[in-house]
């Protein structure tokens, strides 16, 4: 009976010990939410943290959010998607938020800027910008 407990102890001591071992390997992952009030800053992230830029849009206007500067060996854009404002069911134009979801792939650092235009209007300053500089560590 006692080398069955220790046999029992002995088996549960090796697996707590190659759980934390386990646990100490593994790299958390950070995800990011930032939105208009963050333009400007410079943001220093880890390796494979995610971004998630929130901005207001209303696409009812011909606007929409832009990426035109980026170094995508740095920083990949991995998912980008436009969310309504909930309003009654007869109401259109009302606006909501579009959201980038970046990933940070390779140590660097890259500007990231987002314009908010209208693409068929040429030589027009557009609406509004965000900017972030990304440094990967």
């Amino acid at each position: 009976m006692k080398t069955i407990l220790f046999l029992l102890t002995l088996s549960l001591f090796l697996t707590c010990g190659s759980s934390d071992k386990l646990s100490a390997d593994r790299k958390v992952i950070t995800s990011i939410k930032l939105d208009e009030k963050d333009s400007g800053r410079i943001l220093q992230v880890s390796l494979e943290d995610i971004l998630e830029i929130s901005l207001e849009a209303n696409p009812t206007t011909g606007y929409q959010w832009d990426i035109t500067s980026i170094d995508t060996i740095i920083l990949q854009k991995i998912f980008e998607k436009y969310i309504s404002r909930k309003v009654a069911e007869n109401i259109v134009g009302s606006g909501g938020k579009s959201i980038f979801t970046f990933k940070s792939i390779k140590k660097g650092e890259t500007s990231l800027k987002i314009i908010y235009h209208r693409s068929f209007e040429k030589n027009v300053e557009p609406q509004n910008e965000f900017k972030l500089i990304v440094v990967v560590k």
